[in-house]
């Protein structure tokens, strides 16, 4: 009996970790009704079930059921947000660019772009008034993280045609700005702490006279950049050259040594020792990918265009293409802490949604 008892449970685990392995790969995604039908670009939970999302024209949207239902918020912002991040379902900072009432910039512009400053928005009661800083660079403002309630970082870049950027910290909690060119566009960050992040985005591509002599220029093809002092120096990272012109659009961290970032073509990337050393893998797609999230260290999921989902069971070794509900660009993606709720958000207001 005792036997047949132990043989009972060891069935029993097996099964519940095969289950697993393939629930994350073959889960459905279902689309949910949006209160918009304009273009969403990024969503972040700030609790288990409270969660927003942001796009164009200072459009910002909250569900507090997890993603099934969404009301739409006023921002007083006419800016198109491309970023949000909160440390709580209180505490949230939005981030974007293009407000026509937004003051003329000051800080690092680039002639032929608009000359208008950037718009972070904060708000400290879960999204019901928003506080509008603005931000002094006429550079796409295109993704923020907070490490904590006072330390945090957006991430700008100054598109296809001026591919530069850089490092946007503050150390207030979002009030105040300090800038300094790293020579490379940033399109995405994640922090693991108050110190430590990375940074992914474009290759150096712009020139300079005197010809910089900093690791951050003379390395060009990096398109990955790190911090350990919280990003008052970066060094770049051993990352292959995926090609002229391609760049990558998000990174994600779920420990200090593992993670993973995509970009254009289907390029993902992961690492398994802070960084140290990123290994290409095989996406199966060359489909542009705008963003990856992982629940745990082993299960992720990466969405982009054309409505592309990808999942991962083993750590970002090997990606499986998920059937997706939308045809449409998927540019956000986010799941809550306990991993058993995703959102993603794209083109036209699409918003779709996993439960495990």
């Amino acid at each position: 009996m005792k036997r047949i008892y132990w043989l009972a449970i060891v069935l029993g685990l097996v099964l519940f970790f095969v289950l697993a392995e393939v629930g994350a790969a073959s889960a459905k995604w279902k689309k949910v009704k949006s209160p918009v039908d304009v273009t969403l670009r990024a969503v972040y939970f700030g609790d288990s079930k409270t969660v927003f999302a942001v796009g164009d024209s200072g459009t910002i949207i909250m569900s507090k059921d997890e993603g099934k239902t969404w009301k739409k918020l006023k921002s007083g912002s006419t800016a198109k947000l491309r970023g949000v991040h909160f440390t709580g379902k209180k505490n949230g900072w939005v981030c974007g660019d293009g407000d026509p009432n937004a003051p003329s910039a000051r800080g690092h512009v680039v002639s032929g772009r608009p000359m208008n400053c950037g718009t972070c928005l904060i708000t400290s009661n879960g999204g019901k008034s928003w506080e509008c800083v603005w931000v002094h660079t006429n550079f796409d403002l295109r993704s923020i993280w907070m490490a904590s309630g006072k330390v945090g970082q957006i991430c700008n870049h100054g598109g296809s045609s001026h591919a530069d950027g850089d490092k946007v910290l503050t150390s207030d909690g979002g009030r105040n700005w300090s800038q300094k060119r790293i020579y490379r566009g940033l399109n995405d960050c994640c922090w693991v702490n108050e110190k430590v992040a990375w940074a992914v985005g474009s290759r150096v591509s712009v020139g300079f006279r005197p010809t910089p002599t900093s690791p951050l220029y003379t390395n060009n093809t990096v398109r990955i950049i790190h911090t350990s002092d919280g990003g008052q120096s970066w060094a770049p990272q051993d990352c292959t050259d995926h090609g002229r012109g391609k760049e990558l659009r998000s990174v994600w961290f779920v420990s200090s040594k593992s993670g993973c970032a995509v970009g254009d073509a289907g390029a993902i990337f992961i690492t398994t020792n802070s960084g140290k050393k990123w290994q290409q893998v095989k996406s199966g797609t060359e489909k542009a990918l705008y963003a990856v999230c992982f629940t745990d260290k082993k299960n992720g999921w990466a969405v982009g265009e054309a409505g592309t989902i990808l999942a991962t069971t083993d750590g970002g070794k090997k990606w499986k293409k998920v059937k997706s509900p939308v045809k449409e660009t998927l540019f956000g993606l986010h799941f809550n802490k306990k991993g058993k709720a995703g959102i993603a958000v794209g083109t036209d207001g699409k918003i779709i949604r996993l439960t495990q």
